[in-house]
């Protein structure tokens, strides 16, 4: 169900963004301080709806960066202290799920002598 929702959104948008092109077909002159460049409006626009997200991008890729960073830190402190509580006993930890494993405490064996 998921699939087909995301399926005739796409569509709309894809029909909206085929009438927004139709309805701005007209040449614009932009000046680039040393080239003047004569495209149509929806290229202009369309360039310039793409150029912002790929700032907005860049800007939220380093604040994801640094959030995994400390993710990554927390979790090393969260494993070093559950240890720690846990008397010695080894944890280990993969990006994508907690595995612990466990050392049990060995058993003396009683030695006999004849």
């Amino acid at each position: 169900m998921k699939n087909q929702i995301r399926l005739i959104v796409g569509a709309i948008l894809i029909l909206i963004i085929v009438i927004f092109s139709w309805m701005n077909a007209q040449p614009v002159t932009v000046n680039f301080a040393f080239q003047e460049i004569t495209l149509p409006l929806v290229i202009v626009l369309v360039g310039c709806v793409v150029f912002g997200i790929l700032i907005a991008m860049v800007f939220s890729m380093a604040t994801i960066y640094k959030l995994k960073s400390k993710l990554k830190e927390i979790t090393k402190r969260m494993n070093a202290l559950d240890a720690m509580q846990r008397g010695g006993q080894e944890t280990k930890t993969t990006e994508h799920k907690h595995v612990e494993i466990v050392k049990e405490p060995q058993k003396s064996v009683p030695t006999t002598k004849e």
